[in-house]
């Protein structure tokens, strides 16, 4: 959903600007510019960079200049879901900030592969992989991948001082791999007629240290279908850390992500305010992740 509304907002009438730009674009819309450089992580001065190149582009000498263009251009819809969106991969990132707390005695590392030839969107997911799995506190590393089938996950376990949890995550396609071979061995069964040519599925696998890597039956395999970006990576992370308990974490997140849904927060500073004027309770809030993106 995010690269569909930047993809909307790269170009504007013939006006062409990058993914900052357009993440400035979407918060200028929604009336945020004073909450620019917390969203973004960026500095004042960045953000005024930025808002200069935008005004040269357009040919205006003003901030309300580019909310004009926005608006005559028919794309408004788009700057506001793209806020949204920006403002959930925050409270997304302090969720696992919070995740990352908990586990930090519990070291972990992650190898996270490509193919040459792998999709646009594949490839988003494997950068925002990179990007969040890191910050829930798992050490990342980029490889290329090579040959056919899971035997080069033997090239996966780096030498390390200290022992550690290795792990590798494989973004998969429909058309990679035999659909029933999926269904079959990694027990997704009922998905069949779900899938499309777009889909995507993540394999986390748990490297075992030894000699034994080159048969990828050696290696404890698990699929998740990554139609829903959230819900996945918590399912990874419930997976890598099977004896912690993430609920609370994870149910602030959900009760944050419906709350900006709603328009009730624009911002996760707002969201301890509005947690207080709805008298909000974690503990009596059920869990219901499967609903996020």
């Amino acid at each position: 959903m995010q690269d569909l509304n930047s993809n909307h907002l790269g170009a504007i009438k013939g006006k062409r600007f990058t993914r900052r730009e357009t993440d400035v674009i979407a918060c200028l819309m929604c009336g945020r510019a004073a909450t620019i450089p917390s969203l973004l992580s960026i500095s004042s001065r960045t953000v005024e960079a930025h808002v200069r190149n935008i005004m040269l582009k357009l040919e205006c000498n003003s901030r309300e200049g580019i909310v004009n263009f926005v608006e005559q251009s028919g794309k408004i819809s788009f700057t506001k879901a793209h806020y949204q969106n920006l403002a959930m991969d925050v409270l997304f990132e302090k969720c696992l900030k919070e995740i990352a707390n908990l586990t930090r005695k519990q070291a972990g590392l992650c190898a996270i592969w490509f193919e040459p030839n792998q999709s646009a969107s594949h490839m988003n997911i494997i950068h925002r992989l990179i990007k969040h799995i890191k910050v829930a506190g798992i050490d990342t590393i980029l490889k290329k991948k090579v040959g056919h089938g899971f035997s080069h996950f033997h090239s996966t376990v780096v030498q390390t001082q200290n022992e550690v949890n290795q792990y590798a995550l494989t973004v998969l396609d429909k058309n990679e791999y035999d659909l029933q071979r999926l269904t079959t061995e990694f027990d997704l069964r009922g998905q069949e007629n779900h899938v499309s040519e777009d889909s995507a599925f993540v394999r986390l696998d748990y490297l075992f240290n030894d000699d034994s890597l080159h048969d990828s039956k050696a290696c404890k395999s698990n699929v998740y279908d990554f139609s829903a970006y959230y819900l996945g990576v918590f399912k990874i992370l419930q997976t890598i850390y099977p004896k912690q308990d993430f609920e609370k974490q994870i149910s602030e997140f959900n009760m944050q992500y419906e709350s900006i849904l709603r328009g009730e927060i624009r911002h996760v500073n707002d969201f301890e305010s509005h947690k207080q004027s709805k008298g909000v309770n974690l503990k009596n809030k059920s869990l219901d992740i499967e609903r996020l993106l």
